[in-house]
């Protein structure tokens, strides 16, 4: 079983460790904070999700990965999950959605082995006073009727019945896809016009255009098409981010990742300078974000030394870029055995 960090013990490590042209001052929460609300340690790694342009601005995630035990260190404090216990005070959906995430007998535990839990930036206006949840579907859960279940028991956790026709639209939009993209994670917000269920998927570069264009997306599918070709000429991978509500949302978000570091892999190039030609990253920070994987070395001044990892998402409104995230992973050394690939980190709320 892998060494569980608390999620301020994390939040301290990202602190130290994230350059401010990406994450300012004022993303960090006061000593405590996160302590009091969720006093457990049971992640296994922590990520700052930065804003770009002017003004920068950072969420932080933190990762509990079934595998390698966050669902015993829950349970283990039976306190920690209970009505009336920090998380349910904190945050009684999201206490809801750990609690089925616990059951043997539920879905969540059947099919879902990594969650995510994102914590708005402090000082937005508006923001949710619960993390938004994000949870990975299983490779065994990939038959229609294992994906149907996922998404509605989710839906419902999070949102309550408020989340059931986003839910169906959801596992409609899901159906629509078959073959054309595979379903990685799931993430439920609800809000003043009903929930939102953010689906995932992943699927190459070349195809994004066709598969927005299938499921009738509101924009300008071969715009975005050649929009992607240009930030990521290669044609890999890459992971698309859909909005349904009451249909499918007008925003779409494409992120990219590479193990490499852009101080060696000139893959990276075309999109960290595009971001800044369009407007949506000042040269500082893409400087900050090349430097970011620091070749992944090891840094052996530190305890415990950190392991990073960058990820790149441009949101698309309609045929238009309309704003870019970077996301900065913070893995503990100790944590750290083989590809991490399995762990793939969270993304945004709301592009």
């Amino acid at each position: 079983m892998a060494l569980l960090w608390s999620f301020e013990a994390l939040a301290r490590l990202a602190q130290r460790a994230a350059p401010e042209v990406l994450a300012p001052a004022e993303t960090w929460l006061p000593p405590g904070d996160l302590a009091r609300a969720w006093p457990f340690r049971a992640a296994l790694l922590g990520g700052v999700e930065c804003r770009l342009g002017e003004p920068a601005a950072a969420d932080l995630a933190f990762c509990l990965s079934a595998p390698s035990g966050a669902r015993e260190a829950l349970v283990g404090d039976r306190r920690m999950l209970l009505d009336g216990g920090p998380v349910a005070a904190a945050a009684p959906l999201v206490a809801t959605f750990l609690r089925q995430w616990c059951d043997p007998g539920s879905p969540l535990h059947r099919d879902v082995p990594v969650v995510w839990l994102e914590f708005d930036h402090p000082s937005r206006a508006g923001r949710r006073a619960s993390p938004f949840v994000v949870y990975m579907v299983g490779a065994e859960a990939q038959a229609p009727s294992g994906i149907a279940d996922v998404i509605r028991e989710g839906a419902m956790a999070l949102s309550g019945p408020g989340g059931t026709s986003a839910a169906v639209a959801a596992v409609v939009t899901v159906e629509r896809m078959t073959g054309l993209a595979r379903l990685m994670h799931v993430g439920v917000a609800a809000g003043p016009d009903g929930a939102r269920v953010r689906l995932i998927v992943k699927l190459s570069r070349s195809a994004v255009a066709g598969m927005l264009t299938a499921l009738d997306w509101p924009g300008d599918a071969s715009a975005v098409g050649h929009r992607l070709e240009a930030l990521w000429p290669a044609d890999e991978s890459v992971s698309v981010h859909l909005d349904v509500g009451h249909g499918l949302g007008s925003r779409v978000g494409v992120e990219f990742y590479r193990p490499s570091s852009p101080l060696d892999d000139p893959a990276w190039q075309p999109l960290l300078d595009g971001i800044v030609t369009n407007g949506l990253c000042t040269a500082d920070q893409r400087d900050a974000l090349s430097a970011w994987p620091d070749r992944e070395r090891e840094e052996t001044g530190a305890r415990p030394s950190l392991r990073r990892q960058l990820l790149v998402k441009a949101v698309f409104a309609r045929d238009q870029i309309e704003k870019a995230k970077a996301y900065l992973a913070i893995i503990p050394r100790p944590l750290f055995s083989g590809s991490p690939e399995h762990i793939s980190p969270s993304s945004a709320p709301a592009p």
